[in-house]
């Protein structure tokens, strides 16, 4: 043994005692990382929206801008249950 090791004192590692100098990191895989189903190590997904608020996506996946409340008939007229407008009665 060389002066180094004859230096450093020994000390049992105590199963349940947490040290200040060690980290405890969920599943092994390390910090920013999480096991997915088949075991592997693989990146967390950052939790993110993917467009602002009044905004949407859409069928191609990009960001576009809601519309309004769109009124199929006019004023005092509503959809019937075969989808024409008829006049509200009152």
């Amino acid at each position: 043994m060389g002066p180094s090791s004859a230096a450093t004192p020994y000390t049992p590692v105590v199963p349940g005692a947490s040290s200040s100098l060690v980290i405890n990191v969920s599943e092994g895989c390390g910090r920013g990382w999480h096991r997915n189903r088949w075991g592997d190590c693989v990146r967390n997904r950052e939790v993110y929206r993917a467009c602002p608020r009044g905004w949407h996506l859409n069928r191609r996946g990009f960001c576009v801008r809601n519309r309004g409340v769109y009124r199929a008939c006019p004023p005092h007229y509503h959809l019937n249950r075969q989808g024409f407008c008829v006049p509200t009665w009152r």
